[in-house]
């Protein structure tokens, strides 16, 4: 008699247990293989999960399907020699790296109970509904994968052992200090790992996913489900990295996670805090981002940098993301040169996908363990307010909590990479350091820019909102570079007046309403000189403007160029410098729809030029000119 399939098919949004046991059968039993199947919804317990290995060992006791997640409440240990499987897809080919983390550890021998750690021996990729083909390990770079046909079980995944790394507990962050891992089983649950993407392709769909298209391969994660406390010893010093991964078979809220694990925050009044805060990160998520083009190992070819993320001291909304800038890399691993422009992606991270790796720092003071716990897991399903693995694109929400105002200021370099900042308002902040709040720059290069704050370069810093403040911007150049600031977009605000102000010269100039301020710079630090501002605070100054003429200057031309798009009468043109000397004057030039006046002859500097019209309206613009 055929042995008949002893199945759970659970299609709901929740389950309540005191314990979860599933009794694997055995050969002499009508029901070999007994397992638990999700499908598209989570399994709730709040007690341990107690699983005994099937007589089929490629049979799983659980499995989590097309988004199904795993929940658990209590602090326990989990037992038993069976296992849980979950998929999850990377987002990069073999040149690429994923950051991950392990939902599940390995059964080792003895089977001690609770969690355990994990290597990349026990990966498989989907070749049915329950059954996975196993890995080979292998000692090249690349790792592929092949099955031309999409209903069988002829897929080989050789996976290359050689870009399994960690970074944890490391003093400093040098590029020396990665961990290789390779296929030893020694990442701790809440350890996050690096393993690069998998060329070629396997054409085995299952839930409308296939296994590879090409650059998104899709792992069978087996083994027992982490549950409960877990600590990470991440730091030595103020200012380290640390590479975590989310721990547990379920989505996990980063907010509360990133709060829980700072000394900021708002823990009275939204996040519902299960633990009193600790000392562990500076409250703030980092994520590599890379260029998808780069077909290289080379650490020099390499095209990539940090997005980062803040929960703006708050488990309401879905706070503040920014994109990462590409650089290029030395030898050492360090940022260098200059950039092929801002990452172009645009998510969220309140929510971390099961598998996800992420970097956080270490802040100021005495250093406590970074903990995990079940608090933190949720039932988000990937694709639903901004929950992805790595970089696929998200949805956004509509909630009325994510109308946070913020404004995204970009530093642009001689046109060739831009540096994008967010400025958050929140009257919860100060105007200082606040952790789980403000997010410092950890990969800056040696020409950057950002908000400075207690001496450090920051990408995204909230604040109260003054409209009588100046904010501090942070500029270093290591060569002489032309630096344009313009206003990327404003979000649930609308400021009428957004200005760079130029201490040295003392001058406002203008950045919002499609208006932009480029200027000149010399090597060296400007930290001192710049600032973000919301009013013209001169006394007596009233500065005409329109968008009547388009007054540029091309410092590679030598010239001032003024476009006329509506053909007006022009009465005259006059250039002062910052003396208010008049040194260019020209009158009567009629309605021409473009001029263009030599500049070679001037000294470098901020000049204000000035365009009447026949009704004797002025126009003005401040320029910088620099002949190159």
């Amino acid at each position: 008699m055929r042995p008949i399939l002893f199945i759970f098919y659970f299609f709901m949004y929740g389950l309540i247990s005191a314990q979860i046991s599933v009794k694997g059968g055995d050969d002499n039993t009508e029901s070999p293989t007994n397992y638990i199947y999700v499908e598209g919804g989570y399994l709730f317990s709040t007690g341990k999960l107690l699983l005994t290995r099937n007589s089929d060992t490629e049979i799983a006791n659980i499995y989590l399907r097309n988004n199904a997640q795993f929940i658990q409440e209590d602090d326990v240990a989990n037992e038993g020699n069976g296992t849980l499987s979950v998929f999850q897809e990377g987002a990069a080919d073999q040149y690429a790296y994923n950051y991950w983390g392990a939902p599940v550890g390995l059964i080792s021998n003895g089977n001690p109970t609770g969690n355990l750690s994990f290597g990349i021996n026990e990966l498989s990729t989907p070749n049915s509904r329950l059954k996975s083909s196993g890995v080979n390990i292998i000692s090249g770079y690349n790792s592929t994968t092949t099955n031309t046909t999409p209903n069988n079980s002829t897929a080989v995944l050789n996976l290359a052992k050689y870009w399994i790394f960690k970074y944890i507990n490391q003093q400093g962050n040098a590029y020396a200090n990665w961990i290789s891992v390779q296929d030893a089983n020694n990442i701790n649950p809440g350890e996050g790992f690096t393993m690069k993407g998998v060329g070629g392709t396997d054409n085995f769909t299952l839930y409308s996913v296939q296994n590879n298209p090409g650059s998104a391969q899709r792992y069978d994660f087996r083994g027992r489900p982490n549950n409960g406390d877990i600590e990470v010893t991440t730091f030595n010093s103020t200012n380290d990295i640390a590479l975590l991964g989310n721990p547990y078979p379920s989505a996990i809220f980063l907010s509360k996670f990133l709060i829980e694990n700072s000394t900021g925050g708002s823990p009275n009044t939204d996040c519902n805090l299960s633990t009193t805060q600790r000392n562990a990160t500076t409250g703030v998520a980092y994520f590599w981002d890379s260029d998808p083009n780069v077909q290289s190992h080379n650490l020099r070819d390499y095209n990539g940098g940090y997005a980062t993320f803040s929960p703006n001291g708050s488990c309401l909304g879905l706070g503040t993301y920014t994109n990462a800038v590409f650089y290029n890399y030395d030898a050492s691993g360090n940022p260098i040169g200059s950039g092929n422009g801002t990452g172009s992606l645009d998510i969220n991270r309140k929510f971390i996908p099961i598998a996800q790796g992420f970097f956080v720092q270490a802040p100021d003071g005495t250093l406590d363990a970074v903990r995990f716990n079940n608090s933190h897991r949720v039932y988000q399903p990937e694709g639903k307010d901004n929950t992805n693995f790595d970089r696929q694109k998200t949805i956004s929400s509509s909630s009325p909590t994510d109308s946070i105002p913020l404004l995204r200021l970009n530093f642009v370099f001689d046109n060739l990479y831009t540096r994008q900042v967010a400025v958050v308002f929140n009257d919860a902040a100060t105007t200082g350091v606040d952790m789980a709040m403000d997010a410092a720059n950890i990969d800056a290069v040696n020409s950057d820019a950002g908000i400075f704050n207690n001496n450090r370069n920051y990408v995204i810093d909230v604040r109260p909102f003054n409209q009588d403040e100046h904010i501090p911007l942070y500029i270093s150049l290591n060569e002489d570079k032309e630096v344009t600031f313009k206003i990327n977009n404003q979000e649930h605000i609308d400021l009428e007046h957004i200005y760079i102000y130029d201490s040295q010269y003392k001058m406002y100039n203008k950045i919002n309403d499609g208006k932009y301020f480029n200027i000149n710079l010399p090597a060296g630090n400007h930290h001192n000189r710049f600032y973000l501002a919301f009013k013209d605070q001169r006394l007596g100054i009233d500065e005409l403007e329109g968008s009547n003429f388009i007054i540029t200057q091309n410092n590679s031309l030598q010239t001032l160029n003024i476009g006329n798009p509506n053909n007006a009468s022009i009465t005259a043109v006059r250039v002062f410098d910052m003396m208010g000397k008049r040194i260019l004057f020209k009158n009567q030039l009629g309605s021409n729809s473009n001029y263009s006046f030599s500049t070679q002859n001037l000294a470098a500097g901020i000049y204000i030029v000035q365009v009447l019209d026949e009704n004797q309206n002025a126009f003005t613009q401040k320029v910088s000119i620099y002949n190159k």
